[in-house]
């Protein structure tokens, strides 16, 4: 029965309308295989294993061993930990609060051009009006941290 489900969802995936990039794999010791759809991989079963081949792809697995098989728009990137800021971006400004030390701030384009730099003196607090920028995502970098701000 598990042969016939998996041959018909990895048949129906040329059928979906809502296209799922990736199958994820998912045995029953807790291994997890991505196969990306888009290199057209052929997934076949022999002599007991599920066999997928692709351009990038040779992974065997015994059918016994497959938990879970599901289609996913899957990026590969873990939970991403995002460092707490010093500045807050609020209705085209970049307000700092009072810190104790100096904070050297620098706002770039995407392409890495230096728009401006600044330091921040200790004790102080303040904003940065960034109404003068055009429309676009920008980087600010503020003692060696890196966030992007968009501007509408």
């Amino acid at each position: 029965m598990k042969k016939i489900t998996l041959l018909l969802v990895v048949l129906l995936v040329g059928l979906s309308t809502t296209r799922a990039n990736n199958m994820v794999i998912s045995t029953t010791e807790g291994q997890q295989y991505i196969v990306a759809l888009e290199e057209m991989p052929k997934f076949t079963i022999e002599d007991g294993m599920l066999v997928v081949k692709g351009a990038k792809t040779d992974i065997a697995i015994p059918l016994q061993n497959v938990a879970k098989y599901v289609f996913a728009d899957y990026s590969g990137v873990e939970a991403v930990e995002v460092p707490q800021t010093t500045f807050k971006y609020i209705d085209d400004k970049i307000v700092f609060e009072k810190c104790e030390h100096s904070r050297n701030v620098g706002i770039y384009s995407l392409s890495g051009m230096v728009l401006s730099t600044h330091t921040i003196a200790p004790g102080l607090g303040g904003y940065f009006d960034t109404s003068t920028l055009a429309p676009g995502i920008y980087i600010v970098k503020v003692d060696g941290i890196t966030v992007k701000i968009a501007k509408k």
